[in-house]
């Protein structure tokens, strides 16, 4: 992942739209699209889809898809056309504080910001050593770590001596951050502190924070920086066999290549974020959307947990194929273009609206969620992610089977920003 170079205003007008009672269409509000996913977004996405399924945004200099076959044209690329190098680089032009700070981390591309033949050679080392497939994640030591992770988390939340608390701070972040940590092998006294510097990555990138908040986002990515290139600096002789840590640093390719302890530390630095940002917002919704519809806690009708776990595991798909934490992401152009009819210049910053592309009508029938990506960058965390959620949710749900939130409404609070959108808190009594 990089940090740097952020992007730069460009002369673009902003459109038109044909529909006067639709006022604050982001065609015609630079920069509205910033909170594209607050509130009730959906008739937001329909207009867009249907009168601008392609539009620049001259504030932030993105040209903004919505339409499900775009987005994932853009995904499944496998020619070189879209790019994923600015992946990280903000969207709004950083102060030159906060430039720095980031500038001075030696961070350097990895996974989700490269492109063939780099994103080839991570792919591989991905492939072999993180648990990709739904097999591999169900393995005995595996399953059995998020199992007990998620156990013990649910067990300390639940001893809370008032019955009820913030589920989002008290249960899912340190439930998640436990048995991702355990995985990795991140001790697991730091993990509070990740998941706070995790944070300062989704509004620096997808956001537009004053300069302030900036460099107070720059340092905290910096620290954790630090921690990652600490404890891949710690193993000095990894077998490849006792976590991933190990596993990153001794890994070896077809050809005899390895990967350098920066990537190492890289490649751990994007997992925490993923973990410690979108996951516990993911259990979160899961676990709001069922209390709403007055499924909690899912069925326990057979005793070999058959029906809890079909229903579980429904809720947690119903979460990334329709309200997925991760609601925007970003892409290049290498050439000039045309998508839906509109022309697109090369060097233009693509912004995907995933929340969009999940509630098109015109998808195909179950189409797979575009949160874990599709193509040669398909996400391959994607079924530990799921299967991890599921243990956090069945966890809560086996030990807070009287679980409410004490706000009947929505989770208070959240982010609402062109990627990331979720609560900051629910609270919850039991």
């Amino acid at each position: 992942m990089a940090l740097t170079h952020s992007t730069a205003r460009t002369g673009h007008g902003a459109g038109r739209c044909p529909r006067q009672d639709f006022p604050h269409c982001p065609t015609t509000v630079p920069g509205a699209i910033l909170t594209h996913s607050a509130g009730a977004p959906d008739t937001l996405y329909a207009h867009l889809r249907e009168h601008h399924p392609v539009f620049h945004d001259p504030e932030f200099d993105l040209w903004v898809l919505s339409r499900h076959h775009d987005l994932d044209t853009v995904l499944r690329d496998a020619t070189g056309t879209y790019s994923t190098a600015l992946t990280y680089t903000p969207i709004h032009p950083l102060d030159s504080r906060a430039e720095a700070v980031l500038a001075a981390t030696g961070v350097v591309p990895v996974l989700s910001s490269t492109d063939p033949p780099q994103h080839t050679r991570f792919r591989r080392a991905m492939t072999a050593t993180f648990p990709t497939t739904d097999r591999a994640v169900r393995a005995r030591e595996t399953d059995r770590a998020m199992a007990e992770e998620t156990t013990r988390a649910t067990a300390a939340f639940a001893a809370t001596p008032s019955r009820t608390g913030d589920l989002l701070t008290g249960y899912a972040q340190p439930a998640v951050m436990a048995a991702f940590g355990r995985l990795t092998g991140v001790p697991r006294e730091g993990h509070r502190t990740i998941v706070d510097q995790a944070a300062a990555l989704t509004d620096l990138v997808w956001g537009r924070p004053a300069p302030g908040s900036q460099l107070q986002a720059a340092h905290a990515l910096a620290d954790l920086w630090t921690h990652c290139t600490d404890l891949v600096a710690r193993r000095r002789h990894p077998s490849g066999d006792s976590d991933l840590i190990d596993a990153w640093i001794a890994h070896t390719g077809p050809e005899g290549e390895r990967m350098t302890a920066a990537e190492v530390a890289s490649t751990l630095m994007e997992q925490l974020i993923v973990v410690g940002e979108l996951l516990p917002r993911a259990v979160v919704g899961t676990v709001a959307r069922l209390c709403a519809a007055g499924s909690w806690p899912p069925p326990h009708h057979r005793h070999d947990g058959t029906a809890h776990d079909d229903a579980v595991h429904e809720a947690v798909e119903t979460t990334f194929r329709h309200h997925s934490p991760l609601v925007g992401w970003l892409r290049s152009t290498t050439r000039h273009v045309e998508l839906s009819g509109t022309s697109v210049p090369a060097g233009a910053r693509l912004l995907l609206l995933l929340a969009s592309a999940h509630r098109d009508p015109d998808k195909p029938p179950n189409a797979a969620s575009l949160s874990f990506g599709a193509g040669i960058h398909y996400c391959p965390g994607a079924a530990y992610t799921r299967r991890l959620v599921h243990h956090a949710v069945t966890a809560l749900s086996t030990t807070c089977p009287a679980l409410t939130p004490t706000d009947p409404t929505t989770p208070t609070g959240g982010i609402a920003n062109t990627g990331v959108h979720g609560p900051t808190h629910l609270t919850v009594a039991w």
